[in-house]
């Protein structure tokens, strides 16, 4: 793992627990949805403070993802890295695109949790997100190839 997306998730998890946000800890990816708590959007931008989400993807022109279920996080994570540091389908797959997702615009969230065996931060998204959540796509991280 790179330390810049390690930085960078430190960062987060010391910006949550400064504004006293609970993390649910290191749960398996699927098992125990039920332990992380059901927010709303507001709530989440809120503790947020302003910030936004992000989908990362391979995908640049991904749409919206309204009635999928889709896992978000605070963090710009290297696409190196997105596989060992969050609970992702297809974890070898070079995610090198994010989408902005404004939280407050998302009809309901879960979490932040702390994937175990991965080191990021999560939020999940039971519904999804319309395409008035998203703020901004296409958003290049780099590429996975050095």
């Amino acid at each position: 793992m790179h330390g810049s997306c390690l930085l960078a998730t430190s960062l987060d998890i010391l910006f949550l627990q400064h504004r006293r946000v609970d993390q649910t800890p290191d749960i398996w990816p699927e098992g125990h949805l039920s332990d992380m708590p059901v927010r709303t959007g507001a709530d989440v931008a809120a503790e947020l403070a302003g910030r936004k989400l992000l989908r990362l993807t391979t995908n640049q022109h991904e749409g919206p993802r309204a009635g999928m279920k889709t896992w978000l996080t605070p963090t710009a994570i290297c696409p190196e890295c997105a596989g060992q540091m969050l609970h992702l389908p297809n974890e070898l797959a070079q995610r090198e695109w994010a989408i902005l997702i404004e939280p407050s615009l998302v009809e309901e969230l879960q979490g932040p949790r702390r994937p175990i065996m991965g080191v990021g931060i999560e939020y999940y998204l039971p519904k999804g997100y319309g395409e008035d959540a998203m703020v901004h796509y296409g958003v290049h991280l780099g590429s996975g190839t050095p």
